[in-house]
Formats: structure tokens, C-alpha cells, sequence
């Protein structure tokens, strides 16, 4: 059966869609809303209302599937009231109809008379649903003009003035009072503010427990003012009470492996649900960590930018010892002279972490300015660490060790450092050919195998009885040091090689590959004796065994630098003459041909005369154009 309605009022300013259906049934005498299902093309009618002139919650027996639950759609139906209501008794006494954004579970006060909404009868005590047959009335028969006005806190009030700037930008509505902007969130959208409201106001102990469905559902008035009150103490004075809160969380927990519950929940809505109107909380939080906090920030938190990674307010140990180039335990000890606090801090249930400010790094930075670790001397002498500590043993550079639990660590004072290496630079120079240069850093991986000869080749330069050939300014430190290399080995000779040499430095001596050099003593004809130092033999040639080889032999190599010649023509032409090798490839496997010098000696005007000859018949066989290439290169 269906029936027409004898009188259709028109829709109020920001009407809600059930206050409007309730005002629809009170002025055709309905008995109740759901009566109005048997009126002939009322939902057509509606339809056309719903989103332009009334708003709200859209009740399901209407069958408007086309809108949504509740309209506009930022008015999200998590927020809505649903069969609940709640009014403004001053607003109803103005003007007796039912707003639609009394409906938002988070407008609990009147942003035009600051007076909190009510939900409930005085004289039955039962809550207020749109189960009634008069707009005004409660189904007892009191009248809701008549109920108390109670004041609202501040808190409310100006939640609720967001809560209806962002319902009328979300609605096109017109205000009907103008609300002055009270905070930096003014700007917010709708969803954006209850999200905020519900979140920041859930951090607290009495407020917690509201973010779960079935309570949220389910929240009195009362709680609701509780809730926007503990957000608004969240926002009051952005950010300080914001961290403060942060702060009191931190504290709470003497692990630092827990977190507290409500502060996941905070951080879920901050890293993953926060919408981009609401990202001064990202920043808050993000400045608390930095500013405030003992969490270090590293490239596994997503949120921290670089900014927030190297401003830090505390460092951890080991991050601040890589910064300063030094061991966390140099660190440790140096903090400790300088009187900078450390913070230790649990990281687990076995891991401990020690933490510094960052602001005192500078004094520590101040300490290393004038002393300096033994890795940054080395890097700043050019040397390895171990020449170092033979440097600090005889005396050249002072060292001071301090020690820090089981660590010891050393410092060393940069002038000292400086002065080492002005005093090589004043030493003696000589010229010689570029070709027979030999660098400091060679002469102290090859030559120099004992801590003695390294010590005494830095005294003898800096007494000028070892001159320097040149320094080589881009090198660092001592390394800078250039030799020439004939008046090396003769020092080395004198100084170093008295009690015998290596095998290695033989072969350094006689400019050939350790591999000749071991050949050489096995077929004797380099003597070395044998001598024990520890638990290992090792062979050693004197200085005389090396003069004698020097005088009785000659190698190809040397023959051939001497003639420009390839040394298979050399090889060649002493065979033609009749000089054989007494050691080479093919006669005892040895990688390199050595004569006996004296042989050499007596086909010397021959062996020059063949090779001149050799090489005329070779520049004969070479086209003209090859031979005219080969002349201006002999003459340039």
C-alpha cells in the first residue's frame, strides 16, 4: 500500500538526513520514520537531497545504494553516530531542526554557543535515538528545549570549530557564523582531523583502550570529551608537549628491546596511515628523535632523511670513533680525559650501546687537534704503523699510551710528526741521472727489513751523511724522499750489510728477481752462509760474497742496457764469438744468462764490432721508409 505526503518542508542549512526524515514524519503526522517507506516517489525526492541539501548518515531501509552510508564521503561512517543523536539545546531553541554534523562522534561541544552537546533525557535517562515522533521531544514527553546547558571546556569548543571549518569545505555548505582560526591545524581536511584526534588523544592511560573497534563504537559523551581533551594536550604549544609525551614513553620502558603499545600504534599511523595534511606530526616526531632522543637513526629507519642521520643528537660510540678516525676504546679514553659523559643504554638483552652527545665531539675533535692516533701518523708520515713504533722507540717521535679496559692505545703529537719530516727535508741533495732514482717507499719495503737499518738511514740523512736526490712534494710525509739509487747501496752496503744480507737484498743489489738470486746460491756461485734467528734458518750473503759476484760476473741484461741491444742479440753474437753462459735457460734452467766477466773482457772489441755490424745489416733489411723513422728517432 502507499500513500502521499500532505506537506514536504524544505531542507535547513547543513541538515541532517534523519533530523530531516524525523521532521518529515512529525509534519504528516507519521507515527514513525519507517512509515514514510510507503510514500509513493519520496526516495526519488530524496535522492536528489542527500549530498546537496541534507547530510549525514543515510539509514539502509531507505534502499539508496546509489550514495554512501553517510554523505559527503569525507564524513567517514567510522565517525557517524549511526541510531544514536545528540544536540546543541541552545541551537534547537534558535532553530528547530537537527544539524547534520551533530552526527560526528568527535563534535561534542556547540562551536557557536561553546556548550557541550547533550545525548541524554534528564528524566528517563536514556540515551537519545530517532526512534521518537516529535523532532524536539524525547519519547518520555520532555522536552529537549527545556534540558540543561552545560558549558564546554575549551578543548572541545575549538575541536569542534575544526571539525565544522573542514565539514563545510567538505560540504560547500554556507557557515552560519563566522570562526575565527585558533591553531596551526586550521587548514586540515576532514578525515584528517578525526584521525588526528583519535590518535594523538589514544596516548594516554585512560584513553588507550578507545581505538579498539568495539569501544569506539560504544564511546559515552563523556569519553569522547576525555579523548579530544588528551589530544588537545598532545597539540598545546606544538612540539613541546608532543615530545614530552614521547619522552615519558621512552623513560617507561627499561628495555629498549620494548616498545610501549600505544606508542606502536602511534608510530603505525605516523609511518603508514598518515594522510599528507598531517605530516608536521612525521616532522615532530622526526625532530624528537633527532633533537631529543637516544634511539641512533640509521638508514634502516625509512622516515630519516640524511639530515636527520648526521644532526643527530646523540651518536652512538662506535659511529662517533669512525667519524674521528680513531677506535671506540680511543674514543672511551679520550672522553674520559675531557670529561664528556657517556650514556650507556640497553639495546637488548645481551647488547649494551654507549652513546655521546654530539655537541661534545667538538672538545674530543679539539683534543685530537694537537694529539693525533697512531693510524693518522702513519697516514700522515707516509709509513705503515709498525715504522711508526720503530720511530717512537729510538726516540724520534714521543709517544704517550693510554689505556682503556684491556685496550691500549697510543697518541702521538702532530708538530712532532712535522718536524720529523722537515728536519729529512734539510737534508744533504746531490744530482744524478733520473734514471737511477730510488723512492723512500722502495727502500723501505725492499732494503730496510730490520727496525736498526730503518733508524739509520732517517739519522743519516738528517746528519747529511746520506744525501737525498730530490723530494717529491705530492707524496706524503717522508715518503717524499727520493734517493739516488748508487749512493743507496752503497750505504746499504756499509751499514746495513756488515753481518750479512738477505737473499732478498742481494737480489735488490744486483737488480735481478729473487727467484735468480735463490739460483744463484744454489749453484754457488753467490756464497752465503747460513744463520739462525729464532726458529727459522735463513741464508745470508756478506758484502764481500756480493762484491766478488759483481767482479766475476756480468748478465745479459746488463750487457744488453750497455750496447742497446735486445738481449737475445747479445746472447747471439757472445755465441758467435765463442763466449758461452755459464748460467741461463738453457744451460741450469736459471731464468737470466750470466758470463764470466773476463770472457766478456777479452772478445770486448770483437762482441762491439759484431753488434755494430748486426745492427747495420739489420737496418739494411728494414724498408726505407721504417730506416728513416728509426734515424730521426736516434737523432731526437
Amino acid at each position: 500500500m502507499t500513500t502521499t505526503l500532505l506537506n514536504l518542508p524544505e531542507p535547513r542549512p547543513s541538515e541532517s538526513v534523519q533530523g530531516f526524515l524525523l521532521r518529515l514524519a512529525e509534519a504528516n503526522a507519521c507515527p514513525t520514520v519507517e512509515w514514510l517507506q510507503r510514500v509513493d516517489g519520496l526516495d526519488a525526492h530524496l535522492r536528489a537531497l542527500v549530498g546537496t541539501s541534507i547530510f549525514g548518515f543515510v539509514p539502509k531501509w531507505l534502499g539508496i545504494f546509489e550514495v554512501p552510508a553517510a554523505v559527503p564521503p569525507a564524513f567517514e561512517q567510522k565517525f557517524c553516530l549511526g541510531r544514536r543523536a545528540r544536540c546543541c539545546v541552545a541551537c534547537a531553541l534558535a532553530a528547530p531542526y537537527w544539524r547534520a554534523i551533530w552526527e560526528h562522534r568527535l563534535y561534542v561541544a556547540c562551536h557557536v554557543h561553546s556548550l557541550e552537546l547533550v545525548d541524554t533525557c534528564p528524566n528517563c535517562g536514556i540515551e537519545l535515538c530517532w526512534k521518537r515522533a516529535a523532532i524536539l521531544r524525547c519519547p518520555c514527553g520532555s522536552e529537549i528545549t527545556s534540558w540543561k546547558q552545560v558549558e564546554a571546556n575549551h578543548a572541545s569548543v575549538d575541536a569542534a570549530q575544526h571539525i565544522w571549518r573542514a565539514f563545510v569545505g567538505a560540504t560547500g555548505a554556507l557557515q552560519d557564523i563566522a570562526v575565527s582560526q585558533t591553531s596551526a591545524v586550521d587548514e586540515l581536511s576532514f578525515s584528517s582531523i578525526a584521525a588526528l584526534i583519535s590518535h594523538l588523544g589514544a596516548t594516554t592511560d585512560t584513553t588507550e583502550y578507545m581505538l579498539s573497534p568495539k569501544a569506539w563504537r560504544n564511546l559515552s559523551l563523556s569519553e569522547t570529551l576525555r579523548l579530544i581533551s588528551a589530544a588537545y594536550s598532545r597539540l598545546t604549544d606544538w612540539p613541546i608537549k608532543f615530545h614530552e609525551f614521547l619522552r615519558e614513553e621512552d623513560q617507561s620502558v627499561a628495555n629498549a628491546a620494548v616498545i610501549s603499545p600505544r606508542l606502536r600504534r602511534l608510530k603505525r599511523f605516523l609511518f603508514h596511515d598518515l594522510s599528507p595534511d598531517l605530516t608536521f606530526l612525521l616532522d615532530g616526531f622526526r625532530a624528537y628523535m633527532r633533537e631529543q632522543s637516544m634511539d641512533t637513526l640509521d638508514r634502516r629507519r625509512h622516515w630519516a632523511t640524511i639530515g636527520d642521520i648526521e644532526s643527530q643528537a646523540y651518536v652512538a660510540a662506535t659511529a662517533a670513533a669512525r667519524q674521528l678516525g680513531i677506535r671506540a676504546a680511543t674514543l672511551h679514553t679520550l672522553a674520559t680525559r675531557v670529561g664528556v659523559t657517556e650514556i650507556k643504554r640497553r639495546g637488548g638483552i645481551r647488547r649494551h650501546f654507549t652513546l655521546i652527545k654530539r655537541t661534545a665531539l667538538a672538545s674530543i675533535k679539539q683534543e685530537l687537534s694537537a694529539e693525533i692516533s697512531l693510524r693518522n701518523i702513519s697516514l700522515l708520515l707516509g709509513v705503515s704503523t709498525s715504522r711508526v713504533e720503530q720511530l717512537a722507540d729510538a726516540g724520534l717521535l714521543k709517544r704517550r699510551t693510554v689505556t682503556h679496559g684491556l685496550v691500549s692505545t697510543s697518541f702521538f703529537r702532530r708538530c712532532d710528526a712535522l718536524e720529523l719530516v722537515a728536519s729529512l727535508k734539510k737534508g744533504g741533495y746531490v744530482i744524478t741521472h733520473p734514471d737511477c732514482e730510488i723512492s723512500f717507499t722502495e727502500v723501505c719495503k725492499y732494503y730496510l727489513a730490520q727496525r736498526a737499518e730503518f733508524i739509520s738511514l732517517i739519522r743519516a740523512v738528517q746528519e747529511q751523511r746520506m744525501n737525498l736526490r730530490r723530494w717529491n712534494e705530492s707524496a706524503r710525509g717522508m715518503a717524499g724522499a727520493i734517493f739516488g739509487r748508487g749512493e743507496f747501496l752503497n750505504w746499504h752496503r756499509q751499514q746495513c750489510c756488515i753481518g750479512g744480507m738477505t737473499v732478498s737484498e742481494a737480489a735488490a743489489h744486483l737488480h735481478v728477481k729473487q727467484e735468480v738470486a735463490y739460483h744463484f746460491v744454489k749453484s754457488g756461485l753467490l756464497k752465503g752462509r747460513v744463520a739462525v734467528r729464532g726458529r727459522r734458518s735463513v741464508t745470508l750473503i756478506t758484502s764481500d760474497a756480493l762484491s766478488d759476484f759483481e767482479q766475476r760476473y756480468i748478465s745479459s741484461a746488463e750487457l744488453a742496457a750497455g750496447a742497446s741491444l735486445p738481449v737475445r742479440k747479445v746472447v747471439a753474437v757472445l755465441f758467435d764469438l765463442g763466449v758461452s753462459p755459464i748460467c741461463g735457460p738453457q744451460t741450469d734452467g736459471s731464468r737470466q744468462n750470466i758470463f764470466r766477466r773476463r770472457d766478456v773482457e777479452l772478445v770486448s772489441e770483437a762482441f762491439k764490432a759484431a753488434a755494430n755490424g748486426r745492427e747495420e745489416s739489420d737496418n739494411r733489411e728494414l724498408p726505407l721508409e721504417l730506416l728513416d723513422l728509426q734515424t730521426a728517432r736516434g737523432k731526437a
